[in-house]
């Protein structure tokens, strides 16, 4: 028989056999993938390295505009030298703070701005390129094929066996925005709002006699230069030379205890009074009869002869001219209803007011974030101001429609320009205003922005509705502890207040911020203070300065500023960008 050569292995051999050459193949696959498997954790951390840092240098070069907004309207610098700037310096910090991150960012080609538009559906746009830019883009990348460029390609270790050298091109980019505002006006449109143009306001405490007198002058001044006629007359409301011997700023003295006497001594018999008035339907009533006007003269003859208004306080009692008469006006016949032309004259603390509207909504016009506003202005009742519609041929007629919020901000400031303190009624009822406020914001607002109340007073609440008690269970050291140490930081036994406070909390609990701003040394600074607490608002007061120009330039630098506190800057969604 003959032997074998090659024995035959016995079956446990073959099959070690087998198993050292397979273990050997899936090792060497098992060390294959966990090199890969290391490089593409590497590859990883990198994307996930360049989206943190590119998302800290979108939010940083946002704040840029944001804070560039904030210094135009503090320092009164121009809106459009100051956000060209900031673009400039937001290119450098999105580079500094991704450098910091350990990630390149080119400050010329990989940082974009652009301007954000909202729709009333909440819907946005970005327009890349249009100025002023409101949202900032910043992009990091690794895509260069120089291995020596900060921008190259990741060098890979262990793929290389594979020959993948390098990994493929990575982007990682973020989008940051400063978000549109919705803002409602809520202001004080009391009678008071006329208190530094009256004779109260001659204390030294206050204006100062030589101040408000040079003001009731120019009160007259501002009347008489208007050249405004009776309705259905040509006869002139306020002449050049006065009425009778109503002739001079300081006026004519005469001592006589009876208003009629007066009234003769005067030469007032046939003489209409300055003012037709309005009927029911807002129709001005014409140039008044003798009868009415006779009526009116008595009344002021009345007021001056025996002091009231403070008149005898500083030498005008009993002395009849165009500072008494112009005070009188403002002080027991405010109203539009009663005198139609008060809107045209510089009454202050409301003409100041005017003024810092006019400059916020000038501010916000030449900024061009697209911020829309909205006006309320409450006296004893809160009126919702989307349109105009006077009488007076002069007056230009405006209507929102249903944009009761607007960007036009010319039609605002045309409303508010034609309004006189108390122009519907004389108290001041600020939690009808906030109430009002937060209607126009829950209709009329834009999703997607950003809504807010700036809430302005000269006074304390004095309205609530008769049947109004906090809620049950309400406790102050809940809603009004502002530090955090378990006591309330306000409170108030006063309904009026307690009214306000609440309606404020309301607009809070709806998601909206109140930024308040008292005006002058009579205003409730501890309430206008707690209300922006509360909604983590900002807090002005306008003091009531030594002259009429202080004021007015502190007035319009608190608008300005409360225009200028633009939201922080905000990060689009990776679906969104």
């Amino acid at each position: 028989m003959r032997k074998e050569l090659c024995p035959r292995l016995k079956d446990g051999q073959r099959r070690r056999g087998v198993i050292m050459i397979s273990s050997a193949i899936v090792l060497a696959l098992i060390l294959g993938f966990a090199a890969l498997s290391i490089d593409l954790s590497r590859v990883g951390r990198e994307k996930n390295k360049m989206q943190i840092s590119v998302d800290a240098a979108a939010l940083a070069a946002a704040q840029e505009i944001t804070n560039a907004v904030y210094l135009a309207g503090t320092e009164n610098l121009d809106v459009a030298s100051a956000l060209a700037n900031a673009e400039a310096n937001a290119r450098l910090v999105a580079s500094e703070v991704a450098a910091k991150n350990g990630v390149y960012v080119n400050p010329e080609t990989d940082v974009f701005f652009g301007k954000r538009v909202v729709a009333d559906d909440g819907s946005y746009s970005i327009t890349w390129g249009a100025s002023p830019a409101n949202v900032c883009r910043v992009q990091a990348r690794r895509d260069n094929e120089d291995p020596t460029a900060p921008d190259a390609r990741m060098n890979l270790v262990f793929a290389k066996a594979a020959g993948a050298d390098t990994a493929s091109d990575m982007l990682a980019k973020a989008t940051a925005y400063v978000e549109t505002r919705d803002i409602v006006l809520c202001l004080d449109y009391s009678a008071s709002m006329n208190d530094d143009s009256d004779f109260v306001a001659m204390s030294n405490s206050r204006r100062g006699k030589a101040a408000v007198e040079d003001n009731l002058d120019d009160i007259w001044d501002t009347l008489v230069a208007s050249g405004v006629t009776y309705s259905n007359t040509n006869g002139t409301k306020f002449p050049s030379g006065g009425y009778g011997k109503i002739d001079s700023y300081y006026g004519t003295y005469y001592n006589s205890y009876s208003n009629w006497y007066t009234y003769l001594h005067l030469d007032l018999y046939g003489v209409p009074w300055p003012q037709e008035g309005k009927d029911s339907y807002g129709s001005l009533r014409g140039q008044p009869s003798a009868y009415t006007s006779e009526y009116r003269w008595l009344n002021y003859i009345n007021w001056v002869r025996r002091g009231y208004g403070y008149t005898s306080w500083y030498g005008y009692k009993k002395r009849y001219g165009y500072r008494t008469l112009v005070a009188y006006m403002g002080n027991q016949r405010p109203y539009n209803s009663y005198s139609e032309d008060l809107w045209r004259a510089p009454y202050y603390q409301f003409e100041g007011m005017k003024q810092g509207v006019t400059e916020f909504c000038t501010f916000l016009k030449d900024l061009n974030f697209d911020d829309h506003i909205g006006l309320v202005s409450y006296a004893t009742t809160a009126v919702k101001e989307h349109d105009l519609y006077e009488p007076e041929p002069d007056i230009p007629v405006v209507d929102l429609g249903s944009n009761w919020i607007t960007n036009d901000y010319d039609a605002i400031n045309t409303i508010q320009r034609h309004k006189q303190a108390g122009h519907y009624t004389g108290s001041t009822g600020i939690g009808a205003g906030i109430l009002a406020s937060r209607d126009m914001l829950d209709d009329h607002m834009r999703d997607g922005s950003r809504p807010a109340i700036l809430l302005m007073t000269d006074g304390n609440a004095n309205v609530s509705p008769w049947n109004f008690s906090l809620p049950p269970g309400w406790n102050w050291n809940e809603v009004a502890d502002f530090d955090g140490d378990g006591q309330a930081d306000f409170s108030t036994s006063s309904r009026s207040k307690q009214y306000a406070f609440y309606q404020a909390k309301l607009a809070v609990d709806a998601g909206y911020v109140i930024h308040t701003m008292t005006v002058g040394s009579y205003a409730d600074e501890d309430l206008m203070k707690a209300i922006a607490n509360l909604s983590g608002g900002v807090y002005y007061d306008v003091p009531a300065g030594s002259t009429l120009a202080d004021f007015r330039e502190g007035i319009q630098e608190a608008f300005a500023r409360i225009a200028a506190h633009v939201p922080p800057a905000r990060l689009l969604s990776s679906t969104e960008q």
